[in-house]
């Protein structure tokens, strides 16, 4: 199912979460990786929520970052800034929502 992604860094914790709905209860939780969190549905087993802890230190490392899952990205069109709008921008923050879908390696 392709849902939309939001990205939310909690600076005072140094944690990066990436979203594709609200966190809830019921959610299990399973360390996929060093210090990765996903917040799995009880009931499909697909990844909702990550937390990635010490996020900012991981960008300061020398190796490659990556998370061990797979993805796949598209636009969500409803979302695109047109080229004249874009080109109006520049200089100013805009942002294009991606849907994905996201599962583990494992």
């Amino acid at each position: 199912m392709a849902t939309n992604l939001t990205f939310q860094y909690d600076r005072e914790a140094d944690i990066l979460y990436i979203n594709t709905r609200a966190p809830y209860p019921e959610q299990e939780s399973e360390e996929i990786d060093d210090e990765i969190i996903a917040r799995l549905n009880p009931k499909t087993d697909e990844i909702e929520n990550l937390e990635i802890l010490f996020f900012s230190t991981r960008l300061l490392r020398k190796e490659l970052f990556s998370l061990p899952i797979s993805a796949r990205l598209h636009l969500d069109k409803t979302r695109i800034i047109g080229k004249g709008a874009m080109a109006a921008c520049s200089g100013k923050a805009w942002s294009n929502k991606v849907t994905s879908s996201l599962t583990t390696d494992h």
